[in-house]
């Protein structure tokens, strides 16, 4: 189709150069298309965009550029399920989860928590019983950022983020339980904090 030759054009633009400004301009074109592609009911057209988008994603994983991989991962949600092949979802998530844990490892755990949100609506779509295991996972990533956080404020903003992810994670509320009090913790260490600076 059309659309995905244009996705396919930008993408190895993108890909040739190592580009940023030409992977926005890839996978704005991708989420444009497989909008067109869902709202038009082209089935054939979302299959060939979803292959299309896995070998960019594993090209972008690869190299520098992995941090676009999550908006290649976003535009599987935009298809139809019954355009989804479970093997191609299984795939992407396998990617997501790499960047997700390389981003973890360095310490950003924001771009972690980002990669892991879509992987875990990904493992929602097929059903998957480790869809329960990334939903815990987000929610360990506000605890560790949480226990690195510079103020009490950033620490029970981040603490009351991991309660909200426990809520989410099937028999966890020792879990949600052991958060709170941590959380209330640092509430009570906001006081101390302001205090300091009046």
């Amino acid at each position: 189709s059309a659309f995905a030759e244009w996705f396919k054009a930008a993408s190895e633009c993108a890909l040739a150069l190592a580009s940023d400004d030409w992977c926005i301009e890839a996978v704005e074109i991708l989420g444009a298309a497989m909008q067109v592609a869902r709202e038009a009911n082209q089935s054939n057209v979302q299959k060939e965009l979803v292959d299309a988008t896995l070998v960019f994603s594993r090209q972008l994983a690869s190299r520098d550029l992995a941090r676009w991989v999550l908006e290649c991962a976003q535009s599987f949600l935009l298809v139809q399920k019954r355009n989804l092949r479970r093997e191609a979802i299984e795939e992407m998530v396998r990617l997501v989860r790499g960047v997700s844990a390389q981003y973890g490892t360095r310490g950003n755990r924001h771009l972690e928590r980002a990669f892991l949100e879509v992987a875990l609506d990904l493992e929602r779509i097929i059903e998957s019983p480790a869809a329960d295991t990334v939903a815990r996972e987000i929610a360990q990533s506000f605890e560790q950022e949480a226990d690195c956080a510079p103020s009490a404020i950033q620490r029970a903003e981040l603490l009351r983020g991991a309660i909200e992810a426990y809520r989410r994670v099937p028999n966890s509320t020792e879990d949600q339980h052991r958060v709170l009090r941590q959380h209330e913790e640092a509430t009570s260490a906001i006081r101390g904090e302001l205090e300091q600076h009046t």
